[in-house]
């Protein structure tokens, strides 16, 4: 049963006769007179555009005209011939389904050229018609997305049109985002009224004036309307309300917005990085995996995927959760994730508003109450997509932010979302049925075997069932039917849009699988159940533990873990991570083998989440988290009191083909869509009346993205025109010395009184001494040092991610007092026999000669085996350290070090210590690649 689908303007909206949009009642006016201006120019547009196409338009299938906006602030004719641009394709190609066979996925492009190492090959696909290239890596990544451009010619318009002034958009913008109420605005522009100093004239008069402006700058972006789903239920008729924007004019929003312009990649691509011996492949962006690569195979040559990412979940709107939201939020994947995965111009959209049907005690549970609650739903969804339905199937011809025009197709990439609202895109039973993976057919006794082979889903092949099933007699053969694999008797939603297969859109979530799934929800609690076998003492050691162990940047800090059972994603991941490290000492596997053997299960779980997180991956990587995967199941197997056959246990057999297929994960992580929550709750609680809440909730979700808009050209304009100015509160720029940073100088005191300590100080015992032979075996003159130094307190490290081979930065303290505690942090230093581990205990730069030279004395570890630990070391992959004697302090050059390192007491040794290798995931393969390296010395 379908519902009947009813289109209807909200109550307080009026139509306009010349264009057809939805406006607010006291914001038509204002738009009538720029519209009917451009009736006209139109009409003649529309005529002219006709003649040139009728004959291309014969041979392609007739697209309908995007509905007629007024024209943003880039659209300004005199800004478009200022635009880049290239010779415009006449008409439209004729389509073509076409199959055309992919390329080798892991060749390496032959070069006539001996390329150097970490060269990058670009393989374009080839209908793009563009021909490979080889690039050095920074040519390759090119401008970075914080660098937006201005518009192109941005200064020869206001920039905050509608407003009247500059100072009107600024204070409504505030406003907007204080969510000030009508009598607080009102009072202040009284206030800024009565004290004006005439620099800028403040037009606006009360909040009602600033509303309707508001209502006349939507006009920008696309905006929401209200459809009514119409639905019977045991015969009771049932209306809902669902809200959204059209799809389609949400992507044009984005592909004719000149400041993004420079940052969106419209063909598939294959890329290659030279390590040295041969080229590698590797994929981070949807647009470097196979999915894309094989959407556009199946377009017209010289014709563009453009991927839409999208996700939807209920969310609580307020405190107590008696109030629900279901918001849709859409990414287009052609953007790199730091501008789509952002707050920004680019960033994620809410685009739909879908109904919560309230469920009914006596009906929750029978079948036909859920399947008519997933009708609605993808009723719902149709709604949302029927905008795309023209364009996946024939193209549309776009004139893009850049001048440039491009023949679009667009399609679904990736479906983001939890197992639950999986479940309800794929149509499936969850995990009750017996096939309950939305993406392949394991049974739900066999989802242990997450290295099995089990025949993956295809929309080809359910739609060929449901025919099937509607040809049966009876419903209990219907029933038997779709209950073999688990699916529900409806007609899926994505259907309807060309290649947008939903069970290749549904896409691994690392948050809700891991931290808030397999590692948060099973994992943990069974450790915290063996810790608690262990008495009351050894819940209060790990307790201790985890306050105690030292603080770094980008890792949550805990006094108490043990009891924790309730927590948000971002902790749970942290907590599962020192765990491993505060409790192996207290689960020896000689006094609990069912819990040493649950810590190698940790163990190999982290490494899986680890390589999850990485932002690149190659090949080889790939290869290894495979290998990975394969001994996780293993070691799950090993452990007898817990049942494995769960969903988020299976899920991550997935995890690397999903990598290949549409990219890195956080190209799907739920992570970034879940916290546009937070700006959704707090309209819910400052921007509505609590009734309706619907309306008021997305047209302030409008108006903020209208501010942005207009924010973004303000800045761009004050940009190109050298308005913007330095904050007088910056910091004190550091020393900057290369690779490393110094900052929070003290005041500069003799060689021979470092830091004002003690002489009897081991760390400083003879330090002038040590120094001169330290500057005399690097081969600096001695006599050439200067007499006093200065001490740092901070520094920053700069390094070259092994992951993303980006510069990434460490933030490092060597301080007797930093926030009233001590705090000295550990580094990786470079040194003529390789990389060792040491911690910072003195930062301070001198004079040598007319040079200034920062230096560092640490305190080295050495990689120690101890025979007693050896098998657990291997086994729950510990690097085991062991510190030297403060009296064995050493000096090295501040631009020796590699990184910043995080350093934990062993706990089952006095002396002993342990590297945190899975700090981040640079660290994990750079660690791998000192133990490889100290292994095979034989050290």
């Amino acid at each position: 049963m379908s519902p009947k689908l009813q289109v209807t303007g909200i109550s307080s909206q009026v139509q306009c006769p010349s264009c057809g949009e939805l406006f607010h009642s006291r914001g038509l006016a204002n738009h009538q007179k720029a519209c009917s201006r451009k009736a006209a120019q139109r009409e003649q547009d529309s005529k002219y555009e006709a003649k040139l196409n009728e004959q291309e338009l014969e041979q392609a299938a007739r697209i309908a005209p995007k509905k007629q906006k007024p024209l943003k602030p880039w659209e300004k004719p005199e800004i478009q011939q200022q635009s880049r641009s290239r010779e415009p394709t006449e008409g439209l190609p004729t389509f073509i389904h076409t199959d055309t066979p992919s390329p080798e996925p892991h060749s390496p492009i032959a070069s006539a050229e001996e390329p150097n190492r970490d060269t990058i090959r670009t393989e374009y696909h080839p209908k793009s018609g563009r021909k490979p290239k080889s690039s050095t890596f920074e040519q390759f990544r090119g401008p970075k997305p914080a660098d937006i451009p201005p518009a192109p010619d941005a200064s020869s318009e206001a920039p905050w049109t509608p407003f009247k002034s500059r100072a009107d958009f600024e204070f409504a913008e505030i406003a907007l985002q204080a969510a000030l109420n009508q009598k607080q605005v009102d009072k202040l522009l009284q206030i800024f009224e009565r004290c004006a100093s005439g620099k800028d004239k403040l037009n606006l008069r009360n909040n009602k004036e600033i509303r309707e402006i508001w209502s006349d700058a939507s006009a920008l972006i696309s905006t929401f309307t209200r459809h009514e789903l119409t639905g019977e239920n045991n015969q009771y008729e049932m209306v809902f309300d669902f809200w959204c924007r059209p799809l389609w004019d949400w992507v044009m929003d984005l592909v004719c917005n000149p400041l993004l312009a420079p940052y969106f990649e419209w063909d598939a691509q294959k890329l290659y990085k030279f390590n040295g011996k041969v080229f590698i492949q590797f994929f981070d962006e949807p647009w470097t995996a196979k999915r894309f690569w094989e959407v556009q195979n199946t377009l017209p040559t010289g014709a563009k995927p453009i991927g839409i990412i999208l996700y939807a979940d209920k969310t609580k709107l307020s405190s107590f959760g008696t109030q629900m939201g279901y918001p849709i939020v859409a990414r287009l994947a052609n953007l790199p994730a730091e501008i789509r995965n952002g707050r920004g111009i680019g960033g994620g959209s809410v685009v739909g508003w879908l109904p919560i049907i309230d469920d009914d005690e006596e009906e929750k549970k029978k079948p036909g109450y859920v399947n008519f609650k997933r009708v609605i739903w993808h009723e719902s969804f149709r709604k949302l997509l029927e905008s795309l339905k023209n364009p996946s199937n024939v193209g549309y011809m776009v004139k893009c932010g850049d001048g440039v025009s491009h023949h679009l197709f667009p399609f679904i990439c990736i479906l983001s979302a939890d197992y639950e609202e999986q479940c309800v895109m794929a149509l499936i039973r969850g995990f009750r049925g017996l096939c309950p993976c939305p993406v392949c057919l394991v049974p739900n006794d066999k989802q242990r075997k997450i290295t099995g082979n089990y025949k993956l889903r295809t929309a080809v092949e359910v739609q060929q069932l449901l025919e099937e099933v509607k040809k049966c007699q009876t419903e209990a053969e219907k029933e038997e039917m779709l209950k073999e694999q688990g699916l529900r008797p409806i007609e899926n939603a994505f259907w309807d849009i060309r290649n947008s297969d939903p069970f290749k859109a549904i896409s691994w979530d690392r948050m809700h699988s891991y931290s808030h799934g397999l590692g948060g929800k099973h994992i943990w609690p069974v450790l915290q159940k063996y810790i608690a076998e262990q008495g009351r003492s050894a819940m209060k050691d790990v307790d201790t533990r985890a306050s105690e162990l030292p603080r770094w940047s980008g890792l949550n800090h805990f006094n108490k873990i043990i009891n924790v059972h309730f927590s948000d994603a971002s902790k749970f991941e942290d907590i599962l991570k020192i765990s491993i490290f505060l409790t192996h000492s207290l689960l020896e596997e000689s006094e609990s083998l069912e819990g040493y053997l649950l810590l190698r299960v940790l163990r190999s779980y982290l490494i899986l989440d680890t390589y999850a997180a990485m932002e690149v991956h190659t090949t080889e990587t790939i290869e290894a988290g495979r290998k990975e995967l394969a001994q996780f199941e293993i070691l799950m197997n090993d452990l007898s009191d817990k049942n494995w056959d769960f969903p988020k246990n299976h899920t991550h057999a997935h995890l690397f083909d999903d990598i290949i297929n549409k990219g890195v994960t956080r190209n799907s992580n739920t992570q970034p869509n879940e916290q546009m929550h937070g700006p959704l709750k707090d309209s819910y609680d400052l921007r509505t009346n609590f009734k309706e809440i619907a309306a008021q909730i997305l047209q302030a979700d409008v108006w903020l993205g209208v501010a942005l808009i207009l924010r973004s050209l303000i800045d761009a304009s004050d940009e190109k025109n050298g308005l913007t100015t330095v904050p007088e509160n910056v910091q004190e720029k550091p020393t900057d010395f290369g690779n490393v940073q110094l900052g929070s100088p003290q005041k500069s005191t003799l060689i021979g009184d470092p830091l004002g300590q003690s002489a009897s100080s081991p760390l400083f015992e003879h330090f002038h001494t040590k120094l001169l032979k330290f500057l005399s075996n690097s081969g600096y003159g001695t006599s050439a040092l200067n007499n006093q130094i200065t001490e740092y307190r901070y520094l920053k490290s700069f390094y070259e991610s092994k992951v993303t081979w980006k510069q990434e930065v460490n933030h490092l303290r060597c301080s007797p007092s930093f926030n009233k505690q001590p705090r000295y942090d550990h580094v990786i230093i470079q040194t003529d026999s390789g990389p060792i581990f040491a911690q910072l205990k003195f930062i301070f730069t001198a004079v040598v000669g007319e040079e200034r030279i920062p230096f560092i004395l640490v305190q080295a570890f050495d990689i120690y085996c101890n025979r007693h630990y050896k098998k657990k070391d291997k086994e729950l992959g510990f690097i085991r350290l062991r510190q030297r004697s403060e009296r064995k302090a050493e000096f090295f050059f501040a631009r020796s070090i590699i990184r910043g390192a995080v350093i934990f007491p062993a706990y089952d040794g006095e002396t002993d210590y342990l590297v945190f290798d899975i700090a981040d995931t640079d660290m994990f393969l750079r660690t791998k690649e000192i133990v490889e390296a100290t292994n095979s010395s034989g050290v």
